[in-house]
Order: structure tokens, then sequence, then C-alpha cells
């Protein structure tokens, strides 16, 4: 299923590229993370949320307090970042999905 989501993520992130505006581009980061998943953030301009898509869902997270980097969530998902570094959280308690330690590159950077 990882090994799905990875190579369904390429082509899914690439759509998103274009149907962003030039502005929020400049604010679109694409994460990798050690077990192969990939996920794209979209930052507001002014910090308050974070939009994160990936092969199967697209969700908007609001921010919330943290005492290092920044944390979003929506109650059920939350992603966390400082620098290039994040660590996104989905699914219920019982069945908890962690993504930790994941690399971004800024599309400014590609």
């Amino acid at each position: 299923m990882i090994s799905r989501l990875f190579f369904l993520s390429v082509p899914c992130a690439l759509v998103l590229a274009g149907c962003i505006s030039s502005a929020e581009q400049a604010n679109r980061w694409i994460f990798t993370c050690p077990d192969g998943y990939e996920f794209a953030a979209v930052f507001a301009t002014g910090g308050g949320t974070v939009v994160v898509q990936d092969a199967d869902r697209k969700l908007k997270l609001k921010a919330k307090r943290s005492a290092s980097g920044a944390r979003y969530t929506d109650g059920d998902t939350v992603f966390w970042n400082k620098g290039v570094m994040a660590r996104l959280e989905t699914g219920e308690a019982d069945t908890r999905v962690v993504h930790q330690n994941c690399q971004g590159v800024s599309d400014q950077e590609k």
C-alpha cells in the first residue's frame, strides 16, 4: 500500500501544481518520508492554514499553538514542521499512522 501511495502521489502532486496560483506555488513543499510516503503541503501566506495532499485526500488544517516549529490540525490529522523536516499523523487512535522525519523540498528549489 505504501508503494502505491508513493507512485500515485507524484502525479497527484504534479496535477496540484497546475491548480494553484504562483503565490501559493511559492509556499508549496513536497515532503518525502523514510517509509516512502510522499505528500504535498501548501502553506497559506499568513501562516494560519496549510493544505496537505497525498494520492488519496486533500485536507485543510488550521494552525495551533506549538512550543517549537509549526503545528496544524483538523482534530484528527496533525501536521508538524520545523525547517525542512515534518511529521504527519493520520487516522483514529487505534489505527493511527505516523510518518516522521519527512524531508521537505520547496517547489522554488526544484
